[in-house]
């Protein structure tokens, strides 16, 4: 059975919300990851220009006039490209112009913050933009030089375009590793639904196999999530089984039981006068007529209560045929069958019928035997499959070449005990009977003239259609 993956499954609303919940986490995974990586980088960050502004304290000291001295070497090139974000100063409090700084500042400034505090031991970090506008973190220490209460402030900066072409390459391998993860996740989660719903597509494989006919109940080893649903199902088949068997045999008790005490009174009519029995033959025929009715609908109320009731119209329209065909010598009956290949195979299957065998042969079977007793010399029988609003149909036409009907004589033909030929024997009960049984089955029953003579009659019946 092939597995849909539909909208409106539960194979695409498990693998639906799975891919949605591992989606949501791997975009919380690289939020964590991404903060969690940006955070150690620009510590790290700060720390390299914290040992350069540690090393440009060794670096510098105060000569005899009290004038700053010293010519650091903080092993970055950097600092002596022309205004490159990564720079250092050093400068007195009391005298501005005392100071030193790298040749990257070219005499302008490392700009100062407005509202950045010092820590204990006097020393702050700050992000700020220079004069070419490059984000730089600067790390400012003000301490004491030499002897003296003089206090200096070193300051040392870094680039944070550093930083930003760093996080940014960061980035793109980790979205690159999460999507590759991602696509190996979807994948294996629908094969993971595949294999975890497929005790279920056995079970709905097995349940198409019942409403065919061609099994019974559900076999197998099912988890045990849904081992009760199929015990259940089991159970519930088994049990549509057996009232319907029950349903057949009482009815069947009761047409017994009430049949003979009408036959008794039928011969016991013959006794009485004239009059009395012309009326008791009458109402003894209607009694049967009713009897014979509601008899007739509860058995096929109870045939067509089962689940696992199907018939193969191909086959069925056959056999009928072949029996039409020695109860009328004189009629050819002809079924249009469906196509036969060269190797005598039926390439396509007429339709199964959602229902009883007995039930479909008693409804053509009287349409047939009308048909003969009406037709020249030939009836054809033909079918086909339709669907509406109302669901899966089976239509089986049969037309005889006879004199046909008119509207008057067809609504007269379909009341319960009436028959155009008086001469041939039968209750007039067989398209009454017909439209019964079509009315259990939600089927339907038109008859028509055929303008080039004889009658059409047409039975939509539900059917299960099959083509293979």
């Amino acid at each position: 059975m092939k597995t849909k993956f539909g909208s409106n499954t539960l194979s695409f609303r498990i693998f639906l919300f799975t891919s949605i919940w591992m989606l949501a986490s791997l975009i919380v995974v690289a939020l964590v990851v991404l903060q969690d990586y940006r955070q150690t980088v620009e510590k790290q960050f700060e720390d390299l220009i914290t040992a350069n502004l540690y090393n440009l304290m060794g670096s510098v000291s105060r000569g005899e006039n009290g004038s700053l001295t010293g010519k650091p070497e903080l092993g970055d090139s950097r600092y002596r490209q022309y205004q490159s974000g990564w720079y250092w100063s050093v400068s007195s409090l009391e005298n501005k112009n005392n100071s030193l700084s790298s040749s990257s500042l070219a005499g302008s400034h490392i700009p100062r913050p407005e509202k950045v505090n010092f820590s204990s031991d006097f020393q702050r970090s700050y992000r700020i933009n220079d004069s070419l506008g490059n984000s730089i973190l600067a790390v400012e220490a003000q301490v004491f030089l030499g002897e003296g209460d003089n206090i200096y402030t070193f300051r040392a900066t870094g680039n944070m375009v550093v930083l930003d072409e760093e996080i940014s390459k960061f980035r793109q391998r980790l979205i690159l590793i999460l999507a590759v993860s991602g696509f190996g996740l979807v994948l294996a989660s629908i094969a993971i639904v595949r294999f975890s719903l497929k005790p279920i597509r056995s079970a709905t494989s097995q349940l198409a196999d019942i409403r065919l006919g061609d099994s019974d109940n559900i076999v197998g080893t099912f988890p045990l999530e849904i081992a009760p649903l199929i015990d259940e199902t089991n159970a519930l088949i088994k049990s549509n089984q057996a009232i319907v068997e029950r349903s057949r045999t009482q009815v069947g008790n009761f047409a017994h039981s009430l049949k003979t005490p009408l036959s008794v009174l039928a011969l016991e009519v013959e006794n009485l006068a004239k009059p009395l029995k012309q009326k008791m033959r009458t109402q003894i025929a209607a009694m049967n007529s009713q009897i014979q009715s509601y008899l007739n609908r509860a058995m096929i109320s109870a045939r067509h209560g089962t689940i696992t009731s199907r018939t193969d119209v191909h086959s069925t329209l056959i056999r009928l045929v072949r029996t039409f065909n020695k109860l009328f010598p004189g009629i050819a009956f002809r079924y249009d069958h469906p196509n036969i290949n060269p190797t005598g195979d039926v390439d396509t299957i007429a339709g199964i019928f959602a229902g009883e065998q007995q039930d479909f042969e008693e409804i053509i079977g009287n349409i047939l035997e009308n048909s003969g007793k009406f037709a020249v010399d030939q009836v054809s029988i033909s079918t086909r499959l339709n669907a509406d609003e109302k669901g899966e149909a089976i239509e089986i036409i049969v037309e005889d070449n006879g004199a046909g009907l008119s509207e008057s004589e067809i609504d007269y033909v379909l009341k319960r005990g009436n028959r155009l030929d008086e001469n041939s024997p039968g209750t007039g009960l067989g398209l009454s009977i017909v439209s019964d049984t079509l009315k259990e089955y939600g089927g339907e029953l038109q008859i028509a003239t055929i303008e080039a003579g004889g009658l059409r009659v047409s039975v939509r019946l539900p059917a299960i259609s099959t083509v293979n």
